[in-house]
């Protein structure tokens, strides 16, 4: 969603998941000045970055060189979320907004290699099917355990 913020204004942006996921991002960007970020869980608790603090799951970031905000929850319970932007320190004329969510679906896929082994730094092909309400801008991940127990997250290149 994108949008313009004026000084001491609050939005409300409602974004309702239809499952519960392993995890849900909301991320504020814009060019300066200062926006604020919330967010009302489906239960009512509000999170922001300073309830969230010692908060098991719940990480909120601000980069001040690209005024990103984010605000992670993992798990995200299905129902209905509230964003809510405040225009904190804004010029007169507003500021313009940008923000996304993403969610992140775990799908576990058991991968048949083509060859009985492959060897280090080898590409191994595979395919993956993403489930149909992922959205077309989906980003999938990997997350290999080897034969020694060591975990490693590799984000998937989409060759079409």
């Amino acid at each position: 969603m994108k949008g313009i913020l004026f000084p001491q204004e609050s939005r409300d942006i409602s974004i309702t998941l239809d499952a519960p996921r392993p995890e849900m991002t909301f991320t504020l960007n814009w060019p300066g000045s200062d926006i604020g970020l919330a967010v009302v869980r489906p239960d009512g608790r509000r999170l922001d970055p300073s309830t969230a603090r010692g908060i098991s799951g719940v990480d909120f970031t601000y980069d001040a060189t690209t005024h990103t905000r984010t605000a992670r929850v993992a798990p995200a319970p299905a129902g209905r979320w509230t964003v809510t932007l405040t225009g904190t320190d804004v010029e007169p004329t507003g500021e313009f907004f940008t923000l996304t969510a993403t969610q992140a679906l775990d799908s576990p896929v058991h991968i048949v290699p083509f060859e009985p082994r492959y060897g280090v730094a080898q590409p191994v092909p595979l395919a993956v099917t993403v489930p149909r309400d992922a959205g077309a801008d989906c980003r999938v991940t990997a997350r290999v355990t080897d034969a020694s127990g060591r975990r490693e997250s590799i984000p998937l290149a989409d060759n079409g």
